[in-house]
């Protein structure tokens, strides 16, 4: 690797890794500012016990004078220099936590929109399919591809009771890929709620959703959702586990995208 190839590496690295090192940045400037802060602060003070005193003296030669500590002009014609560095830290802290954040925020947007393209570029391509299969096919396919999913991730023995009240059947969450008990009428009850959630407030999240179907949440669950413009259409598909055990499949016509700023959970 040449010296070139070596600084492209590096730079890219530190690119790559600059909110770290940003954050990182202003966690040691935070430290350093309050410490050279305390130092100019001890210094000030010992400059003004020293002004003082050459005041008093210089009073007592002459003979004459107006018994009042230094003026304020004359400390900080003396002590401004002190503050320099902590200022300068601290300024320099402050831009890095800005820095760090205005990238964050950057990456979130450019991650949001490449997002909303993939997701409309799926939606384009799954109009096609049905353009060109047919819904019949279409159905089958998805069928064939939840089976396979349900195959290749089966429920845990414990996931394989599956009579609760006499309808509740094992169900897989393909975006989580989390197995839970539902039935039919709940998960359309449970869509049907989210969707005059949508109507009343504009949006509703992912986690109002596994909240209605009994799901824990998880760590996306509250940063994406559904709003007015698309609605939360579920994709039910019925398979069999390994051992032959009915299940349903669900998964999301239109996936959840990133709420929108400022958005409140309905209660």
């Amino acid at each position: 690797m040449n010296l070139e190839m070596m600084a492209k590496t590096a730079e890219k690295l530190i690119i790559d890794n600059s909110p770290t090192i940003l954050t990182g940045v202003g966690i040691v400037g935070t430290v350093a500012t309050a410490y050279l802060s305390h130092q100019a602060a001890l210094n000030s003070r010992f400059v003004m016990a020293r002004l003082d005193q050459q005041k008093a003296r210089k009073e007592a030669l002459e003979g004459e004078g107006d018994g009042l500590p230094v003026s304020t002009k004359d400390v900080f014609k003396a002590t401004w220099q002190l503050y320099v560095p902590p200022v300068a830290v601290g300024a320099l802290t402050v831009s890095s936590i800005f820095m760090a954040n205005k990238i964050n925020l950057q990456r979130a947007a450019a991650l949001a929109a490449a997002y909303t393209i993939s997701q409309d570029k799926h939606k384009e391509y799954r109009d096609k399919v049905l353009e060109k299969i047919g819904v019949k096919r279409e159905e089958e396919a998805r069928a064939e591809i939840a089976q396979t999913r349900i195959n290749e991730h089966p429920p845990s023995k414990e996931g394989q009771i599956l009579i609760i009240d006499g309808t509740d059947v094992l169900v897989l969450d393909q975006f989580t890929g989390r197995y839970f008990k539902s039935s039919m009428e709940k998960l359309k009850k449970s869509e049907n709620i989210i969707n005059n959630r949508i109507n009343q407030h504009g949006y509703a999240s992912l986690g109002d959703f596994y909240e209605e179907v009994g799901l824990p949440s998880v760590s996306m669950s509250e940063e994406v959702g559904w709003d007015s413009g698309e609605m939360l259409e579920l994709l039910i598909t019925s398979a069999l586990s390994p051992q032959g055990v009915p299940c349903i499949s669900i998964d999301f016509n239109v996936k959840p995208i990133r709420r929108p700023y400022g958005h409140v959970r309905a209660m």
